[in-house]
């Protein structure tokens, strides 16, 4: 949307030759591209800013040196993410490193900012770095060899940490002894070997620091005087943090590396432990994509269905919530319906799973009815690469928005095909957007009607919508139907989107209609129960101090909240009086106060906030 709006903009503004304006377009257009994960076109525009400035001085304004300076550095993003999906022959990389070369000298060489100090330049230092090495790592898992420029950049820094005893995370050692394996240096025997005595160290180390400050900031931190110079380390960037790293370098590595289930399910448990660290952060694609692009290695030699299920939904929990609720109903409901077409119409179902007759059906009954629940609970596995659209609740979303959503059936197939345990039900992923004709919906590529799960591709399809229009929990932004209105239009439309047989067979049950109509009303409500609960149990950790109170001030509290607010006790009294029944006092689970709010009322009823305290280390929580 905002894309569109200043695209019109821009052939204004190079008419008149404004090229402040044209860079404020440029900018802001990369970045939506960037949002979109289309990275050479994110790319084109921060080029394009950039030539409006021989250097950031000429920008004069702090703000705009700021736009300057990230258009260098997020043109690096950009490169760095498009090699990561595929464009990666050797003058592209070239190029990669220059942009890197560049980035560095405007950040960190004659800085015009005053506030760009040296812990905040070493910060920079260590992302440009995580970026390098996510470029090696995503060139080495593709069976790519990466430039000498690459591999001497992270060669030279990681034994420059190791000679000055500097912090050598996760990502660093993994990295570079991946690099030394592709070069020949070490066996892989050896690699293997150190992978392993890392993870040792990992758990010896961890669960030590299990209650360490866990706050994250993103890149704007670097500019942000509410971050204190103390504070700030680019280990606690939230795409850089030491739980992502840990998490995507050294657990999912040990993971391609072993075949023992229980251990395979301890590293899961660590996973979902550093998950549950990690803060929701809208506006992060980043992050999507290197969920999706480790999901197949973190699979590779896992067998257990129920345990990669678990895995991925701790992944949709921290970043679709509504996915995870949205594929729990589809499978209730695809379960539910499957049950009964078994029952009442199994030769629908002859010829799956070496199947000859309804009697082979029959006898193997739990079996269909597992696999249609697993089908509802990954057919949408996909969405990862759209967390943004998919959160997006408070409006209808835009055809750009809609063309990147109709990319997750494909990318859901491409997802499920390449975990060895799930491949059975990549072309459900693919054909749930199809009609039941397939001659609509998408991917236009894959025919549905080829499929020898066809039949379970209808059953996903009618349970997806039936979900989808009755919703009144997750989509805010339409009312919801009644399941009657949902049957009128399957009806109407069986045939040529929907499969005529099922359609058929569910308007005679009256009993499965009856019960539809039910879950639609209360089974939503469950899964909202067991997704939360299931997260909070695993992730939240009630430490005293982590606990937040609110009571109303008493007078016992004057010379305390007086010391706190720093005003004198009188005028301390005087609020509290002006704002009698709205003086609340904030504490933690000590009971120690870290803040107070006071308000009045006004006109037509309208609450005032007259004064609110809350001391600077807590804003962020």
């Amino acid at each position: 949307m905002i894309t569109h709006v200043i695209k019109l903009l821009l052939p204004f503004y190079e008419k008149e030759e404004n090229k402040e304006r044209i860079f404020d377009c440029c900018f802001f257009i990369a970045i939506e591209y960037m949002a979109y994960r289309e990275f050479r076109d994110a790319e084109l525009y921060f080029n394009k800013a950039i030539s409006m400035y021989s250097n950031p001085r000429e920008c004069e304004i702090d703000y705009k040196i700021y736009r300057m300076m990230c258009s260098y550095y997020f043109r690096t993003v950009s490169r760095a993410y498009d090699i990561a999906e595929g464009h990666n022959d050797p003058m592209y990389q070239k190029k990669f490193m220059d942009y890197v070369e560049r980035s560095v000298e405007v950040w960190t060489k004659d800085i015009p900012i005053d506030f760009m100090t040296d812990t905040r330049i070493v910060g920079f230092l260590e992302i440009v770095n995580g970026l390098v090495e996510f470029v090696a790592n995503r060139l080495m898992e593709c069976g790519k060899k990466p430039i000498p420029e690459i591999s001497e950049y992270i060669e030279k820094e990681y034994v420059c940490r190791k000679n000055n005893g500097a912090f050598i995370d996760d990502r660093d050692y993994v990295v570079y002894n991946k690099l030394q394996l592709n070069n020949g240096c070490i066996s892989e025997e050896q690699y293997v070997a150190n992978i392993l005595d890392r993870y040792r160290e990992y758990q010896d180390r961890e669960f030590k620091e299990l209650h360490r400050d866990n706050r994250r900031w993103d890149i704007i931190s670097l500019f942000d005087d509410e971050v204190k110079e103390e504070d700030f380390s680019s280990r606690n960037l939230y795409y850089m943090s030491e739980d992502y790293v840990t998490i995507f370098y050294l657990l999912t590595e040990v993971l391609s590396i072993t075949d023992d289930e229980e251990e395979q399910r301890k590293i899961f448990g660590y996973i979902s432990f550093h998950l549950g660290r990690l803060p929701y952060i809208n506006g992060d694609y980043i992050i999507d994509y290197i969920i999706q692009s480790s999901l197949s290695k973190m699979f590779t030699r896992v067998n257990n269905v129920d345990m990669i299920l678990n895995v991925i939904e701790n992944f949709y929990v921290y970043r679709q919530t509504v996915t995870v609720i949205h594929s729990a109903m589809v499978s209730r409901l695809a379960s539910v319906i499957t049950e009964r077409l078994i029952d009442n119409h199994s030769e629908l179902f002859v010829g799956l799973f070496d199947t000859e007759n309804v009697d082979d059906v029959s006898e193997n009954r739990d079996k269909f009815i597992s696999y249609a629940e697993i089908a509802g609970k990954c057919h949408d596995v996909g969405k990862i690469v759209c967390t943004d659209i998919i959160t997006l609740q408070s409006r209808r979303i835009v055809d750009d928005e809609f063309m990147m959503i109709k990319n997750h059936p494909a990318k859901g197939g491409e997802i499920l095909h390449q975990i060895h345990a799930l491949k059975d039900y990549a072309d459900i992923a693919l054909g749930h957007q199809k009609w039941h004709n397939g001659k609509n919906g998408y991917p236009m590529e894959f025919d549905n009607t080829r499929s020898k799960y066809r039949i379970f591709i209808d059953i996903i399809q009618l349970c997806d919508c039936i979900d989808a229009a009755t919703d009144t929990l997750g989509r805010n932004y339409a009312k919801a139907k009644d399941f009657y209105q949902v049957l009128d239009e399957f009806a109407r439309d069986k045939g040529s989107m929907y499969s005529p047989e099922i359609v058929d067979y569910i308007c005679k049950d009256e009993e499965l209609v009856r019960k539809i109509y039910e879950m639609t009303l209360t089974d939503r409500e469950m899964a909202c129960y067991e997704v939360y609960r299931n997260f909070i149990e695993r992730r939240v950790d009630f430490m005293p101090k982590n606990e937040k109170y609110v009571r109303m001030c008493k007078e016992d509290d004057v010379e305390e909240l007086a010391k706190m607010n720093m005003i004198d006790e009188e005028t301390q009294s005087e609020l509290m009086r002006k704002c009698e029944g709205f003086s609340c006092v904030i504490l933690d689970g000590y009971g120690h106060m870290y803040g107070s709010v006071y308000a009045s009322y006004g006109k037509c009823d309208e609450l005032y906030i007259e004064h609110m305290t809350v001391p600077q280390e807590y804003r962020r929580c």
